[in-house]
């Protein structure tokens, strides 16, 4: 046996530029499942992180206009085990003389921390207790805009003019991704949460202590369905507008539907770059068999048996395994990393996980040994089968074997070339059937990787063009604070 593992090792040497090709295209199906796969649960524990130390409501109702005392009534209901009322308004904030946004002015309790959907600020410091004046600004806007820490934005209320001065930059569960409603692609610029607290946002928009949503959390095994009734019956005087699910909030939804793809595609694009290498290394094998006959007959007639020859060409295949498994570990990792730490970026979440997942490197390595052992076992099985006799012994009949002049060519073949550097490579793709085949199948899978991946741009440029040239037919949007009819819209 000691003599079959030196022989893998110096067929190893003697081909390594197909070694090294072989175990290259098993490092890329590793690497992209395992930066695929970990990056998404990354991505999933870094948004559930959020959500856990940011306190995110299960549910938030939105009123007309209620005072803020209800909101002691809310908190003694059974199954309630937090909530928080705070008045939003959306609003316009100048940009330039000719350019406004629309910013949506969320109140904070003033001197303490909100006990339901808290902020955390990324930049600069919290609003100071009975202070004006002050803002913290969603870092979507301000690194699109510019603005940061120090620097003053302009809002419009009531039909003033209000200079607040930017103390932080600052971001909450419920705006992670900033968007008004699901399904919208927003432009950062255009859209802008403001944090005043909530005696700041009263003197804003002139209103008494008063709240517009409530942000509730639910006891541990309390229904939610049923707390919600309970609430919006509390609320029912004061015009309930909706209630929304957490996983309903646009930006919780949004995020949610890129933690989707990303999962589809972590799931679908490795398996189509392994069975490319599979397929490879199974047509590597079979030649490498094919050229050692004489080795082969040799080594059954000296005595070894069966399986130890079908062992030593296994062991070729798992040697890529191995080889493509550590390569594709360790440069899987590193590149999760660096694909989670884009998302969070772009995604606006305020924390990143990044943890080795054990189950991610341990199904990594099975699937490489799975794939490398499957293309590996047709080859090394017809090998250890293969009589001493016959194996040292060359076959003329190899070289013709299956040879025949192929349907397509008696078919079509008046309107073909006659060379023979047309015909002989065609009769040779059907003399090989099988290797013909796995080569064309690694080809297709090959083109499938390609245009899946060239396609996303063009899905992309479609979707943008169908929603801003036909769904979003509009060049301009006016809101205003006060409901008028028709006569002066056609004004």
């Amino acid at each position: 046996m000691r003599m079959l593992l030196l022989k893998t090792w110096r067929d190893i040497l003697s081909r390594k530029g197909q070694f090294a090709a072989l175990v290259l295209l098993v490092t890329l199906g590793i690497v992209s499942y395992v930066a695929f796969i970990s990056s998404y649960l990354n991505l999933r524990e870094s948004i559930e992180t959020a959500n856990r130390e940011l306190l995110f409501a299960d549910f938030t109702t939105r009123v007309a206009e209620a005072p803020a005392g209800i909101i002691g009534r809310i908190r003694g209901l059974p199954g309630v085990s937090r909530a928080e009322g705070r008045l939003v308004v959306d609003t316009g904030l100048d940009l330039t003389e000719d350019e406004q946004a629309t910013a949506r002015v969320v109140g904070l309790p003033e001197g303490r921390r909100p006990r339901v959907d808290d902020v955390v600020v990324l930049e600069g410091r919290y609003l100071t207790t009975g202070a004006r004046h002050e803002v913290l600004l969603h870092p979507k806007f301000a690194g699109e805009t510019g603005l940061g820490t120090g620097d003053t934005i302009t809002l419009r209320t009531d039909g003033r003019r209000e200079r607040l001065r930017v103390v932080g930059i600052a971001t909450a569960p419920t705006h992670l991704y900033p968007i008004r409603s699901k399904g919208e692609i927003p432009s950062p610029r255009e859209f802008a949460i403001v944090y005043v607290s909530s005696e700041e946002a009263e003197r804003l928009f002139q209103r008494a202590p008063t709240v517009t949503e409530i942000a509730v959390h639910v006891k541990p095994g309390a229904d939610v369905n049923s707390v919600i009734d309970e609430v919006e019956d509390v609320l029912d005087p004061y015009t309930v507008l909706e209630t929304t699910l957490r996983a309903d909030e646009p930006s919780n939804f949004a995020l949610n539907e890129e933690l989707e793809q990303n999962r589809v595609l972590a799931q679908s694009m490795p398996i189509l770059i392994l069975s490319i290498s599979a397929l490879s290394l199974f047509i590597a094998l079979s030649r490498i068999v094919t050229s050692q006959r004489g080795e082969i007959g040799l080594a059954k007639a000296l005595g070894y048996s069966d399986t130890q020859i079908l062992g030593h060409y296994l062991l070729f295949s798992l040697l890529v395994a191995a080889f493509g498994s550590i390569v594709g570990i360790a440069l899987g990792l590193l590149s999760a990393q660096g694909l989670a730490y884009s998302y969070v970026s772009l995604l606006g979440i305020p924390f990143l996980e990044t943890p080795i997942h054990p189950e991610v490197v341990f199904n990594a390595v099975a699937l490489s040994v799975i794939a490398c052992v499957l293309a590996g076992i047709v080859p090394a099985w017809a090998s250890s089968r293969l009589p001493p006799a016959q194996a040292m012994h060359s076959d003329p009949n190899i070289a013709v074997k299956g040879g025949h002049v192929p349907v397509v060519e008696r078919a079509l073949g008046w309107a073909m070339p006659k060379t023979f550097t047309f015909r002989i490579p065609l009769r040779n793709v059907f003399r090989a059937r099988r290797r013909s085949l796995y080569t064309i199948v690694g080809v297709a899978f090959a083109m499938v990787l390609t245009v899946t991946t060239v396609s996303m741009f063009d899905s992309v440029d479609l979707l943008f063009d169908k929603i801003f040239t036909q769904s979003e037919r509009w060049d301009i949007v006016a809101a205003f604070e006060e409901q008028f009819g028709n006569d002066r819209v056609n004004e």
